[in-house]
């Protein structure tokens, strides 16, 4: 396994097991519903994992390059690195406001916690991977060596864009809801030909 290092995994068999009917969670029926509630508050678990791991290496870049010299100057003196940090912080920042929202959102307004879990997951797996990758590349070979944090990092952080809901998914459930909720329009218009014009 690449990454999943710092915690066991077994498997759980369950074989004539019986279960009394008042423990039973919800109504007969409700199980995927309640299952999919737990999804939700575990992508948010997820988009803040990635904004804490993010924070992380953008601290380790920080660092490094302000310290790491070449050519008698910091790394950080390079336009282009500072662009990178830039970006990175940016992202980061983006993805925190998303995670915090999608929090806010489960506590108050249950009809939204699907979507907003979604997104902020989407958001904040696809950053902290993206932060990962340029962490590593700002340390050079150095980053990829396993006794430096960053190699760690950026296998286990790549596997939050497959768990609880790849990406893809991430991606469906948000346009499902954007669709399912659009106010209804007036015809679209239509051009000489007969045909819809969308460029309007």
């Amino acid at each position: 396994m690449s990454g999943g290092r710092g915690a066991f995994h077994s498997e759980v068999f369950f074989e004539d097991l019986a279960i009394p009917l008042e423990s039973r969670l919800g109504q007969e029926g409700d199980g995927f519903a309640i299952a999919m509630q737990c999804l939700d508050a575990g992508r948010i678990n997820w988009a803040a994992y990635c904004v804490g791991a993010a924070q992380h290496l953008l601290d380790l870049a920080t660092a490094h390059v302000l310290n790491r010299c070449q050519f008698d100057r910091p790394l950080a003196k390079n336009q282009g690195v500072q662009w990178m940090l830039a970006d990175m912080a940016a992202e980061l920042h983006a993805a925190r406001l998303a995670s915090y929202e999608a929090a806010w959102r489960y506590d108050r307004e249950p009809q939204e916690r699907a979507s907003a879990a979604a997104m902020a997951k989407l958001i904040a797996s696809e950053m902290v991977s993206r932060v990962a990758d340029n962490t590593l590349q700002l340390f050079g070979g150095a980053g990829y060596r396993k006794d430096e944090p960053i190699e760690r990092i950026w296998r286990e952080v790549r596997a939050i864009r497959i768990l609880e809901g790849t990406s893809e998914i991430m991606r469906h459930i948000v346009a499902r809801d954007m669709l399912r909720n659009a106010p209804p329009m007036s015809q679209s218009p239509q051009g000489e030909d007969g045909t819809h014009d969308y460029a309007n």
